[in-house]
């Protein structure tokens, strides 16, 4: 699910979409390209076309009908599509450079044996520093 909402908030950054915009069933030109470049990304991403298709709200046959057109389409040189997948691309890397770790410690209640333990958070770099928490970083 992470994976799912990380690469919607970065193709819809890269189409200058809201994520909701993306996720719509409007058809018009700009939202079904970014739509499209979304599929591809979850499937590059190792989801299954089942999975694409519940989380996009579409059929698994219409999931595997833009995978295929997506590819005849790049492959025709389509310059809009491929600046849009390779700008998506550029968001996702830049999403996934920018993830941390803060690591907060924590009252363990649940285990007797142990008076404390340590909680994973995973939070943006950007809200860490907006918030201006003073934290210790794992990288």
């Amino acid at each position: 699910r992470d994976d799912f909402e990380r690469i919607i908030k970065a193709v819809a950054d890269a189409a200058d979409l809201s994520p909701c915009q993306l996720l719509c069933r409007r058809r018009f030109p700009e939202t079904m390209d970014a739509r499209w470049i979304t599929v591809k990304l979850l499937k590059e991403e190792g989801f299954y076309s089942s999975q694409v298709a519940r989380l996009m709200n579409m059929t698994t046959r219409n999931v595997n009908h833009i995978i295929y057109s997506v590819e005849i389409r790049l492959s025709n040189n389509d310059r809009s599509l491929e600046y849009l997948l390779e700008t998506s691309r550029k968001h996702l890397r830049n999403s996934k450079e920018n993830l941390l770790f803060v690591v907060d410690e924590l009252q363990c209640s649940s285990m007797s044996a142990m008076s404390h333990s340590v909680k994973y958070n995973v939070i943006w770099k950007t809200q860490m520093e907006e918030d201006g928490d003073r934290t210790l970083l794992c990288t």
